[in-house]
């Protein structure tokens, strides 16, 4: 290439390579925390050549496009201007980089990729081109440093329907003879899903390898958890001796789980695979346990699960974000916050028939 800066600078008139995005869509039992993306890391948008090339020239310069003449000029031009929105504030040359960006952990890389891919989708948005896919992502607009700040809202949503679902079984247990056996379990899955929701609203506000693995293993202990609970109340197990004995073949699954995913091999797929069975198994073994029982709450039980899968639809539907902001996967951690308060209903609904049966 002759003139690398006149390439740089016509990037916007070049269109991606590939209109076509490919992505694995997510649909199993569990999808709220488990695989809260099965991402595609090489997406259309981020293997188009005139965004890698966008890329490579902003991590050397900090910026986006450059002027005819020569790298070192070009450079020197867009120094100069650095208010045009064009520039990086991360990047090396940058003088000062916002305390947002500080915080969440923002490289120069980082912040290339992000102008580059929304320099492209406006590109494609101005000539009627679907929006692609970059690095297993649709282009969100950050918001005081996230990346998908929705999803990370409604992260903390489903965390707070977690912490009084468990305060609302506290009160309305308090007060029963008997009290309720499976309580404490309960009260241990409560700080599972918190963990996890943590997580979740920490990996989508910052995409990093760290905070992915804190995401998809947290998920793991809130599926481990869950089998530890539904098995402890099929089977009357009422005693903290009995539910460790039972804890004791899950948690060594659960650590030979981790141990593959992060001395192994980081396998999306075999990660989703478990979660789609332990998820299954979970949602059957409710249902159906309800139901042999005649348990009082047996419909509402076939409810929850019946209603929790009818929002996987929105996984299906996976489309690029309106507003920039609100994509089909953040909408579906919107969804869920009434079906966590209606699970902790489920706990009281079995509190209350304990209670009844006992007193008989």
């Amino acid at each position: 290439v002759e003139d690398s800066g006149q390439d740089v600078r016509d990037l916007q008139a070049w269109p991606p390579l590939s209109m076509r995005h490919s992505e694995c869509l997510i649909v199993g039992s569990i999808i709220t925390l488990c695989g809260n993306a099965l991402q595609a890391y090489a997406s259309a948008g981020d293997v188009d050549p005139a965004y890698k090339l966008c890329v490579d020239y902003c991590k050397v310069s900090g910026c986006i496009g450059m002027t005819a003449g020569s790298k070192k000029d070009g450079l020197r031009t867009q120094q100069s201007k650095r208010t045009d929105g064009n520039c990086s504030p991360v990047c090396a040359n940058a003088t000062a980089v916002p305390i947002d960006l500080r915080l969440t952990y923002w490289t120069c890389l980082d912040d290339c990729n992000y102008m580059c891919m929304h320099k492209f989708t406006e590109h494609l948005k101005a000539h009627g081109n679907p929006v692609m896919k970059y690095h297993g992502k649709w282009p969100f607009l950050r918001i005081l440093g996230f990346q998908e700040i929705a999803s990370s809202i409604f992260s903390v949503a489903n965390l707070a329907a977690h912490l009084h679902g468990l305060i609302r079984l506290r009160r309305a247990t308090r007060g029963l003879k008997h009290g309720y056996p499976y309580l404490h379990l309960v009260q241990f899955q409560t700080i599972v899903n918190v963990n996890a929701w943590v997580w979740s609203m920490v990996f989508h506000a910052r995409d990093l390898p760290m905070t992915e693995a804190l995401d998809y293993l947290s998920a793991n202990v809130v599926l481990f958890s869950g089998i530890l609970l539904i098995a402890a109340r099929v089977l009357s197990c009422q005693q903290p001796s009995e539910w460790a004995l039972m804890a004791l073949p899950a948690l060594a699954g659960l650590c030979l789980h981790m141990h593959y995913m992060l001395a192994v091999k980081f396998d999306y797929g075999w990660n989703m695979k478990l979660c789609l069975i332990l998820g299954a198994v979970q949602a059957l073994a409710w249902v159906i346990w309800s139901q042999w029982v005649q348990h009082i709450a047996r419909w509402k039980f076939l409810a929850f699960f019946v209603g929790i899968h009818a929002g996987l639809l929105l996984e299906v539907l996976d489309f690029p974000p309106f507003l920039e902001l609100f994509d089909a996967h953040s909408l579906w951690h919107a969804y869920t916050p009434p079906f966590v308060y209606m699970w902790y209903s489920l706990f009281i609904s079995d509190a209350m028939w304990m209670s009844y049966h006992k007193q008989l």
